[in-house]
């Protein structure tokens, strides 16, 4: 248990109570029951669709693509990657906060469900991230979407792979040029000097001393 009370939401429950032991047993379990809620497919205001698409080394990866009802072609879109330290599918909030996107400013977005170590470690998620950046990009007329507004963006892991993914489309030399990176504490240094990480080490559902010894797993 944490030693000082935090605010975190009741949606990340059991979580916002403890800090989970993180084994690779547990981490199985968890993939195997945090599926994608049925709440995104009831929302009046939104169309919600799912492809597949080719991932790293030939492997296939899922896409959920929001748009509002409202949504006008050629229009601008969200790239949506979600954090869960490279291992979590995304949480209840990761799809609320879609839904949020698509409707409030009046885009497309497109959530990655990248494939998750540790069964597909490094380079996985960060490939797969990027090829979904290339391939929204590549079939953005079918989508609807414009070429010159696409953005990008994360927390946690999410905001890592949505580093590399620009970094990657720079120095490969990918036609696509996101508009804009949103990234939310992303994980960007593994220095471990910063003030966040030196106060915040007993927090529910992930800290600083999970930070340390979770590496080999990713």
């Amino acid at each position: 248990m944490a030693k000082s009370k935090y605010p975190i939401s009741s949606e990340f429950f059991p979580f916002d109570r403890f800090t989970p032991p993180v084994t690779e047993k547990m981490i199985a379990l968890a993939q195997k029951n945090m599926t994608t809620p049925k709440f995104i497919y009831r929302d009046l205001d939104v169309d919600v669709t799912s492809r597949m698409i080719p991932g790293h080394k030939d492997g296939e990866m899922e896409l959920i693509i929001f748009k509002p009802k409202s949504f006008q072609a050629p229009g601008p879109c969200f790239i949506n990657i979600h954090g869960g330290g490279f291992v979590f599918e995304g949480f209840t909030s990761h799809f609320r906060h879609a839904l949020t996107y698509c409707k409030e400013v009046g885009c497309a977005v497109v959530y990655v469900k990248y494939r998750l170590a540790p069964a597909y470690p490094f380079p996985y998620p960060q490939e797969d991230s990027y090829a979904a950046l290339n391939w929204v990009y590549e079939n953005a007329e079918e989508l609807g979407i414009d070429r010159d507004r696409i953005g990008i963006g994360g927390d946690s892991a999410g905001g890592t792979l949505t580093v590399t993914s620009c970094m990657m489309a720079r120095d490969r030399g990918a036609q696509v040029k996101p508009l804009f990176q949103l990234l939310i504490y992303p994980w960007l240094d593994d220095r471990n000097i910063s003030d966040s990480y030196l106060k915040y080490d007993d927090t529910p559902m992930w800290n600083s001393s999970m930070s340390r010894s979770v590496g080999p797993l990713t």
